[in-house]
Formats: C-alpha cells, structure tokens, sequence
C-alpha cells in the first residue's frame, strides 16, 4: 500500500483524495484512538462540513500559511497563532471542527479522523466568537474594527503587530462608544492594549487542551494543526468505512 507516498507527498497540498483501501490502512494504523471513538459514537466524533473533495481524503496543515477566515478580520488568529504566550502549548488554528452529529440532509459533511498523539485544542462553546469571558462577549469583532481604526492591519506579522499593540493605549481611541472602550477605561486603564489582550481578553482560561482520541464535550468548537484523514459521512459511506475497520 502506498502509505509512504502521501506522507512524502504532504507538502504539495492540503487535501488529497485517496482510495478506500488506502484510507482504511492509513486509519488503522495511523487514527487508532480517533477510530476507536468514531466507532463507539457512529462516527460524531469529530466532524467538519467541507466541499466535497471525495469520499476520502488526506489532509496536512502543518507546512501551509496561516488559516485565514473567509467572512471574517484574522487579528485573533495572529494573536493566538503566534503573539499571546499563554497560547504557545496549543496547536495553530489550521484545522477547525466540532463533536457533534452531521446535519441530516447534509451532502458535504465529513468525519475526521487525526492521527494518533495530534494536539487538540476545545472551545467552551460551538463557536470560539462566544468562548472568551462573557465580560468581553462580541470582542473578537470590535477588536478587530478597532485595530482596524488605527491602521493595524491583520497581514502584519507577529513581531510587527506585538509592537504596535505594546504602543497603544486606551487614549488612541476615539470612538468612546464601545463596550471593549468602555470596560478598559473603567478598569484597565493603565494597560497598553497588548497587556489587555494578554492578561484580561484573550485568555486561554476556559479553554482545554485534549489529544486525538481523549473525550471531547458535545457541540464545541475544536481545532489542531496536522495530519487526518476525512472521510464523508453520507448514506452508507461511513457505516460500510467503520465496519471495514470494525
């Protein structure tokens, strides 16, 4: 089997189709603990809705640039990814998924297996938008418009944008209107904003850390960085996967 080529070969792309019979040999030897869960919860262990690449599909995120959000600034990711220290033990957020149950009807949804000892990192809620402290509820978007504002671009790199926040102050902003604003006047005032971020916004504190095949909780937002094979969740393809390897 040809296990040894899609590793040789993980650099020329991040998602690449594969055989049945060469995904079962990469999963049971590679996914053991992810396929000990899939098969103990049908499949919902971890999944993601994708483009339809195949029925299934190698991924590797580690030597690709950063993820960016089709819908959304990127600041966070770069503060996450790279700047804020206290996020150096998790994974970058290259690979984005939940533990939940594919949508009936849906034609797109894949179950993902990583391959065992891949780091994990576990939003508290469905969506890493509502995870930080309900004190700071919405901040991912109104830090983002307020980098914006001053010309804080999130295509800096890290070092450049870990300077530029060590400068601004809660004096550099005009638009007093704003909850963040608002709250770091009142309370942090004597904080530079990459000192807010760091000490008080963009905590890791209600987030976990898990490795592939650990127990995750229902309906949360999960992430890593690395190698998984995605395998589409739909009919019978599935079902007849797992009991291959059942």
């Amino acid at each position: 089997m040809r296990l040894q080529t899609y590793i040789i070969n993980e650099g020329r792309t991040r998602t690449t189709q594969m055989s049945l019979d060469d995904a079962l040999e990469f999963v049971s030897n590679k996914c053991k603990k992810s396929l000990k869960k899939h098969l103990s919860t049908n499949g919902a262990y971890i999944t993601r809705e994708s483009k339809n690449n195949g029925n299934y599909t190698y991924i590797d995120t580690r030597k690709f640039p950063d993820r960016e959000s089709k819908n959304t600034w990127n600041h966070y990711t770069v503060l996450i990814n790279h700047v804020l220290p206290q996020w150096k033990k998790y994974p970058r957020r290259q690979f984005i998924a939940s533990f939940e149950k594919c949508m009936a009807g849906s034609n797109t949804c894949y179950s993902v297996f990583p391959i065992d000892g891949t780091d994990i990192g576990v939003c508290p809620k469905r969506d890493i938008w509502y995870s930080f402290s309900s004190k700071w509820f919405g901040i991912l978007n109104e830090l983002s418009n307020m980098l914006n504002s001053i010309g804080i671009s999130d295509q800096l790199s890290p070092q450049k944008m870990k300077l530029e926040l060590e400068k601004i102050t809660v004096r550099d902003f005009h638009h007093r209107g704003t909850k963040m604003r608002k709250r770091w006047e009142d309370k942090f005032k004597n904080l530079n904003l990459y000192e807010l971020l760091e000490q008080e916004i963009l905590t890791p504190k209600h987030f976990m850390l898990k490795k592939s095949g650990d127990d995750l909780p229902t309906e949360s937002e999960i992430w890593f960085d690395g190698v998984a094979i995605q395998v589409l969740n739909v009919g019978d393809n599935l079902p007849d996967f797992l009991n291959k390897l059942g």
